[in-house]
């Protein structure tokens, strides 16, 4: 206990909580740029503020659940919307970016494509 109220008190987690948003922004965008410049039409995504995971919202007969399973034979792990609520509604995936490197994310977004477009 001693060492966690030193680290906190000595302001390293304040420095590490910067460094981390700072990180998974510059990742978000990443993402965000690959989707808008790979996936137009296939997946609407919009910029969120906070969090490590971005909501993928899939075009009208698209099933959230299958293209999830398929995703990880392309070894993506998205999880579908419905997984997170009790009522029915859009199909949309929930796709994670904040332990994923750049270079990853932009060859993500490119597995993706084949999987949304196969």
């Amino acid at each position: 206990q001693a060492v966690v109220a030193r680290f906190l008190s000595e302001g390293h987690f304040q420095r590490h909580l910067r460094r981390m948003r700072r990180a998974y922004s510059q990742r978000q965008h990443c993402l965000l740029q690959a989707i808008g410049d790979q996936l137009h039409g296939l997946l609407q995504v919009s910029p969120d503020e906070t969090g490590m995971h971005l909501v993928g919202w899939l075009p009208d007969g698209m099933e959230a659940q299958d293209v999830c399973s398929r995703a990880v034979h392309e070894g993506l792990f998205l999880l579908p919307l419905s997984s997170y609520r009790a009522a029915p509604g859009p199909e949309g995936v929930l796709i994670g970016f904040s332990e994923v490197g750049e270079r990853l994310l932009r060859s993500g977004v490119t597995r993706l494509r084949g999987v949304l477009t196969n």
